[in-house]
């Protein structure tokens, strides 16, 4: 008898537990609480002293953009130059769901993944419109030459860096009953000379948040409040 009566206990603790951890799953999305955004309308073709050079055509791996259309909703790349003749290239992609299985890919998978090796990586900060944020910076070989990276990601209005900051942002806001959106900002150039292209990069990046519209700009560079 009081074998069966602690096999039915155990049922219902079990079925309380499955029933908490339920209602708990996030099922809101943020991006649906959030303005519409269209990346190519958010970010102008023109901006400071930069603008948009006309898109080469490339063409692209097919397996490649197959996960892209997976990962992401949205993607933009871009190359600018500025009157010194510096020249940028921007790459941002979107997805509306930061799943475990649809998370942002990091550069550090990326590049290598695409026969580039990395040479360095640093973690350091920047102020880019009004906000202290981390950033990622990077060089890697791209065929004998260098190309030096700027790039943070976002989930929600969150800043993140890599994989472990990014679970926590999504875990903080599956508490709160949403599935977050996230984002990959990416800035790169060829050169010789690391720190100098940094600089470069920093103030393309600063200029062009600076042209973000003010109901955008939390998605690119997280709010005051939320780590």
């Amino acid at each position: 008898m009081f074998k069966h009566l602690a096999s039915w206990i155990l049922a219902a603790i079990l079925a309380l537990v499955s029933l908490v951890s339920y209602s708990h799953i996030p099922r809101r999305l943020l991006a649906d609480e959030l303005p519409v955004m269209k990346l190519e309308n958010v970010i102008p073709e023109s901006f400071g002293d930069w603008r948009a050079l006309p898109q080469n055509g490339a063409v692209v791996n097919p397996q490649a953009n197959t996960l892209v259309n997976y990962l992401y909703s949205d993607v933009l790349t871009r190359t600018y130059v500025n009157s010194r003749g510096e020249i940028i290239m921007l790459s941002i992609a979107y997805g509306r769901t930061q799943s475990d299985d649809r998370a942002v890919h990091y550069p550090e998978a990326c590049y290598p993944a695409q026969g580039l090796p990395l040479q360095s990586s640093e973690v350091g900060r920047a102020s880019i419109g009004g906000m202290d944020i981390p950033v990622k910076r990077l060089v890697a070989n791209r065929a004998g030459h260098l190309e030096p990276i700027t790039y943070w990601a976002t989930v929600g209005e969150r800043v993140v860096l890599n994989g472990s900051t990014h679970k926590i942002a999504q875990m903080r806001y599956s508490v709160e009953g949403y599935i977050p959106d996230g984002m990959i900002i990416r800035a790169s150039s060829i050169g010789d000379q690391p720190q100098s292209e940094y600089q470069a990069q920093l103030g393309f990046l600063r200029d062009m948040v600076a042209a973000v519209k003010p109901e955008f700009r939390s998605r690119f560079i997280g709010r005051d409040g939320l780590q």
